[in-house]
């Protein structure tokens, strides 16, 4: 499977090919940061099965610039994600070609969800399961270490502050990574923020 992931924040961006990944292993997932460069894409692959766009980004002229995406792209699906209240325009981008709108202020599972529904159904019961699993696998631990990333702490200090050896700090963070399915700091902290994660230290 061929995605295409249109997106003018890399935070965004990036939490998307996450959770594509999860979705469908084998997707083969090309970002674009502004419309310009999407049409790149297109020009160089020719074909996508699906495009993820936030009609938003840099470039973009909302749901014009995705009818011009549909008519480039007749057999993909397109899938507008955005900010904007759906209720004002869910069905001007579903006349303009989208097939689907998501919002990106629903919560991570509930997003994760919808493309499983959308591209993947076949392993929505199975990612589902896995993903209430991973969270109730999250230690005290594990929820000081996410908490002390979003305040921009380094190892080092992470390791000062909790009083253990950075080697300890890394080990940690490779086990939490493991139980997301993320492979850095930043998916994980953007996994953090999306499920609410982020306390107060002191009542973590």
């Amino acid at each position: 499977m061929h995605i295409f992931v249109l997106d003018h924040h890399p935070l965004m961006s990036e939490m998307l090919v996450m959770l594509l990944h999860r979705i469908h292993a084998q997707a083969h997932v090309v970002t674009a940061h502004t419309f310009k460069q999407l049409n790149a894409l297109i020009d160089k692959y020719e074909e996508a099965d699906v495009v993820i766009m936030e009609p938003q980004s840099i470039g973009c002229l909302g749901p014009l610039s995705v009818a011009h995406i549909a008519e480039r792209l007749p057999h993909s699906k397109i899938i507008v994600i955005t900010d904007a209240n759906l209720d004002e325009t869910n069905n001007r981008y579903l006349q303009n070609g989208a097939h689907h709108v998501i919002s990106k202020k629903d919560k991570i599972n509930k997003i994760t969800t919808t493309l499983q529904e959308i591209l993947h159904p076949q392993s929505l019961n199975v990612n589902s399961s896995l993903i209430k699993v991973d969270i109730l696998k999250i230690s005290k631990r594990h929820r000081q270490l996410i908490n002390m990333l979003g305040q921009g702490y380094s190892n080092s200090q992470i390791a000062e502050r909790l009083d253990i050896s950075e080697h300890t700090v890394k080990v940690h963070f490779y086990r939490l990574y493991k139980i997301l399915g993320v492979s850095s700091r930043l998916q994980a902290l953007n996994f953090a923020k999306s499920n609410g994660w982020l306390v107060d230290p002191m009542n973590a």
